[in-house]
């Protein structure tokens, strides 16, 4: 998996992290995205980054401030059903 990507012109950094109970964590302020590093949940990688790469791009475009918090959840666990329709094909 990459350690940094790019959304919207805003370089963000990807690290693993215990993260009690949680799959992964968009923190704006300091441009991470955070997955987390129990192995259990490793089979969830991709859509948990998909879900936090939406979180990013609400919040980098500001889109978050209109939606308020239960909103922006609720629009980017939608988008991220379309996870198994990316993932590439071997």
């Amino acid at each position: 998996m990459k350690k940094k990507i790019k959304i919207c012109g805003k370089v963000i950094t990807i690290k693993k992290k215990e993260l009690d109970n949680l799959h992964g964590e968009y923190v704006h302020d300091a441009a991470v995205i955070y997955l987390s590093d129990d192995p259990k949940l490793a089979k969830d990688a991709w859509p948990t980054l998909l879900h936090e790469m939406i979180h990013a791009v609400l919040a980098i475009t500001g889109v978050n401030e209109v939606l308020g918090s239960d909103k922006e959840e609720a629009v980017c666990r939608a988008i991220e059903n379309l996870a198994p329709l990316l993932e590439l094909k071997k």
